[in-house]
């Protein structure tokens, strides 16, 4: 039995402008980084019933189904690139992950922000997967490939993987993978990690935090922490909620905050979330003001949350890599195993993220695995007061692409 990964990753992307045939590889990359948007807020849409505070990596996400689809083959990978909204062939998969991937490294390759991402991948020893396939990890994703004993000892290769998605996500003492999930008939778990630490371009001053309103409901309210600043920037206003931009220094990375216009409006703004609902959003238009002295009031929160992945990815259509009588995952182990009697399947993704927001700025990490195992506008005002004092919706994402790294909601600060 085999296991797919585990993944960390925030996102990105970059663009220098290269001429005609560059061109058309920065039109595909951008066309990966919108499905990776889509899926998003896809994926998003099948999670918002959880109750409480939520913080999850789509990318990292998106990474470790990546990393899994450059394996499958058939139906089985059809139903991955439909749910993550990845391009049909393989070759154009592996090959625009690669672009955006590097794209991603000189966007953030400034002093001001730390972004660490990693991929590896654990295998059993005595059952190695086949050539192409490590070769695929390594081009697109420059995973590390490691070979350990599952059969023989399958808690020590856990301890192991743990002890590596810690190190890499700076989370001391992190377990991604509980215990019963790594067995001695885990074939391979595949992980991506990713850490990320920005300050704000323009931080808030620690002295005018103070205990201030934040309403639960249109009925409840508690006194929270929340940070304050004044400063000269842009916000849209639309009719169901504000959109309001926090920028990260020295680079194209960004908070995005959607604050509902009703105390009670979070749950109309997540039923309208979709991929294209939110480009309209974000979309540079008449909704937006610009130059604007805003003063801003914002919560501190601290999010922690863990998925089981397999429920909602079902529910988004991929349903044959979780079975042991569909799963083709003959491009990871060869079409010979598609005749043994337990070929391969994934019988676990967990997903595990989380965010601090403070006056100097916001520490996020994630990590994402699988496992697989065989078997008419008002007019323009100069200033304006905007008061986070409800629930709402965040994002950390990539300015110049879209790509989401972060994302999630605080109904409560204190929690």
């Amino acid at each position: 039995m085999s296991r797919f990964p585990l993944c960390v990753v925030p996102l990105f992307l970059a663009a220098t402008m290269w001429a005609d045939d560059a061109g058309k590889q920065l039109d595909a990359a951008d066309s990966l980084a919108a499905g990776c948007s889509e899926f998003a807020c896809k994926l998003y849409g099948q999670i918002r019933t959880r109750e409480g505070n939520l913080c999850l990596s789509p990318f990292s996400i998106s990474t470790a189904g990546a990393m899994l689809t450059a394996g499958a083959n058939g139906d089985t990978a059809k139903q991955l690139n439909d749910a993550f909204v990845f391009p049909a062939a393989r070759e154009d998969l592996l090959k625009d992950w690669r672009r955006m991937r590097k794209r991603l490294g000189k966007s953030v390759s400034v002093g001001e922000v730390t972004l660490r991402l990693a991929n590896a991948a654990w295998f059993e020893k005595s059952e190695p997967p086949i050539a192409s396939y490590t070769g695929a990890l390594d081009n697109a994703f420059r995973a590390h490939v490691f070979p350990t004993s599952f059969r023989t000892a399958p808690d020590a290769a856990r301890s192991e993987i743990n002890a590596w998605v810690a190190r890499a996500t700076r989370q001391r003492g992190m377990q991604l993978f509980g215990p019963g999930i790594i067995t001695g008939e885990t074939a391979v778990v595949l992980v991506n990690a990713a850490y990320f630490q920005g300050s704000w371009r323009d931080e808030f001053d620690r002295y005018d935090t103070k205990r201030r309103t934040f309403h639960l409901a249109a009925n409840r309210r508690i006194r929270v922490p929340t940070m304050r600043r004044q400063t000269t920037t842009r916000y849209a206003q639309h009719r169901m909620l504000k959109v309001v931009p926090l920028s990260y220094k020295s680079c194209s990375l960004e908070m995005i905050l959607l604050v509902p216009e009703k105390v009670d409006g979070l749950a109309d703004v997540e039923a309208a979330l979709t991929g294209e609902k939110l480009a309209e959003w974000l979309q540079p238009g008449k909704a937006w003001r610009k130059s604007v002295e805003v003063k801003l009031y914002l919560p501190k929160f601290r999010i922690k949350s863990d998925f089981r992945l397999k429920v909602p990815l079902q529910a988004l259509g991929v349903k044959d890599a979780f079975s042991a009588e569909s799963a083709d995952l003959s491009g990871m182990f060869g079409e010979a195993t598609l005749a043994l009697p337990d070929p391969p399947f994934v019988t676990a993704s967990v997903h595990s993220a989380g965010i601090v927001v403070s006056e100097e700025g916001t520490e996020a990490w994630a990590a994402t695995g699988d496992a697989i195992d065989f078997g008419g506008e008002p007019p323009e005002p100069k200033k304006v007061t905007i008061r986070v004092n409800r629930p709402f919706l965040f994002l950390v994402r990539d300015r110049k692409t879209g790509l989401i790294l972060f994302m999630g909601r605080v109904v409560n600060p204190r929690r």
